[in-house]
């Protein structure tokens, strides 16, 4: 959050601290599983994302189950982008069996300003 509020609130309009937006810095596994229709947005921003680098204890979130998780804790309508370093076609496939109308989006633009390699942003709307 203080990352957030540090480097990108004059991107996102200081969106963390909209009295609006709450935060929890929890177990996101537990959060999904108990929140659910609860969310109008979640992105997914762990550790090193989908892949051979995510933590043993993140894995999870990147599997069906995860990915299952994160459609039953939003509302309708609702949105869940996941970042990763590369593009993934394996973890694309299970996004996409979760939300068929799944995006792989590359920051192209962001990574040219940077000078670094293009990231992905997977981007799935509930129902």
């Amino acid at each position: 959050a203080e990352w957030n509020r540090r480097y990108f609130a004059s991107f996102n309009g200081n969106a963390v601290d909209d009295p609006r937006v709450t935060i929890r810095v929890a177990d996101l596994a537990d959060v999904l599983a108990g929140s659910p229709g609860g969310f109008d947005l979640l992105l997914l921003d762990v550790d090193n994302g989908p892949g051979w680098l995510a933590a043993e204890g993140n894995a999870r979130l990147y599997e069906p189950w995860g990915v299952r998780a994160c459609l039953d804790a939003l509302r309708p309508g609702g949105v869940a982008a996941v970042w990763s370093p590369t593009r993934n076609p394996v973890f694309f496939e299970t996004f996409r069996a979760v939300f068929p109308d799944a995006e792989e989006l590359r920051t192209t633009d962001l990574a040219m300003e940077s000078g670094e390699s293009p990231d992905v942003i997977y981007v799935g709307t509930a129902g």
